[in-house]
């Protein structure tokens, strides 16, 4: 709760200041709420001084008046939704990803969780023709599996190879990394001079638990206070510069969820406001290599854990070709 401070404006000198400390002013909220007329007789403090108090007061603690149209035509000149690449997964996203939110992923490693970023990432340059940059923490991005997936798009050499340019891979191998590169990110969305940024609109962290394993070993405090310092720096990036942040993480099993305070699916949930998850019967070791062909074909099903559109619990099959993400009828 703020304090009255004796000089902040000229009206709240020391004279006046400890007559308002007698009567058990002490903060704003405390002086806004008085009377001015019952605040002059109880402290004897000049109404004149009172009411340049309140002006000043008000001046610098208020909030700035809107209106709902203001509200509606701020968030509808800057919201965007980014297609995944899958009917049935935008189905259940009420339309796809949402610029100014955080999307999750979680899931048992080598269960498809890459591949539905590549999808998202070739319909967000390919189809919205808008830009990404594409966090890499585990060498996984392969460049060749995006043309095959951008086939579907029936572009021209030029159009792919345009879309390709819209999508900036940047390897991080730490956490500390990381940070270091979001910085950089933050500064180039407010008001820098490179052109590739204004037309940003979705941000790839694959995989956040590659990225905590080196401070894994450290205390819980540290490691702790290191995951609330990327929550809310992610959280500033959606927020004042509204591009979606897809973040993929490798899911905790129930009999180790009491020893995982500090697991990275711990914080995917906290900062997620759209949360997946995927479920498969079997891992498909080819997808850490991947060589698809046309007879390639891998099924997996998509959980919605957590939505402030959509009821949890809703679901969709997959099926991941040489061309993408498909959904089964």
């Amino acid at each position: 709760m703020l304090k009255l401070r004796c000089g902040c404006c000229s009206a709240l000198n020391f004279s006046n200041y400890q007559k308002l400390i007698q009567v058990e002013v002490h903060t704003v909220i405390q002086f806004l709420a008085y009377d001015l007329d019952q605040l002059l007789l109880k402290s004897g403090v000049p109404f004149r001084d009172l009411l340049a108090i309140k002006r000043f007061l008000l001046a610098q603690h208020s909030a700035v008046l809107t209106n709902a149209l203001e509200v509606y035509k701020n968030i509808s000149s800057t919201t965007c939704i980014l297609p995944t690449g899958c009917a049935g997964l935008d189905k259940i996203l009420e339309g796809g990803l949402y610029s100014g939110e955080v999307t999750g992923i979680s899931g048992s490693s080598s269960s498809g969780k890459t591949q539905i970023c590549f999808s998202i990432v070739c319909a967000v340059a390919s189809d919205l023709r808008k830009n990404v940059v594409f966090f890499d923490t585990g060498g996984q991005f392969d460049s060749a599996r995006l043309v095959q997936m951008m086939d579907k798009y029936e572009l021209s050499v030029g159009d792919q190879l345009a879309a390709l340019k819209r999508i900036k891979v940047i390897q991080v191998l730490d956490i500390f990394e990381l940070f270091s590169e979001l910085d950089v990110l933050k500064n180039s969305l407010d008001g820098g001079m490179d052109g590739f940024y204004k037309s940003l609109k979705l941000v790839v962290l694959d995989s956040l638990t590659t990225l905590t394993a080196t401070i894994s070993s450290v205390a819980d405090s540290t490691c702790n206070g290191l995951l609330d310092q990327l929550t809310r720096t992610i959280k500033v990036l959606t927020g004042e510069f509204s591009v979606g942040f897809l973040i993929t993480s490798n899911s905790v099993s129930a009999e180790h969820a009491h020893k995982a305070g500090n697991h990275p699916d711990k914080l995917l949930t906290r900062v997620s406001n759209t949360q997946l998850e995927t479920e498969c019967e079997c891992k498909f070791s080819t997808l850490l290599c991947p060589s698809f062909t046309s007879d390639t074909a891998f099924h997996l099903k998509l959980k919605l854990l957590k939505s402030c559109r959509q009821a949890s619990g809703n679901s969709v099959n997959i099926v991941i070709k040489e061309s993408g993400l498909e959904t089964v009828v």
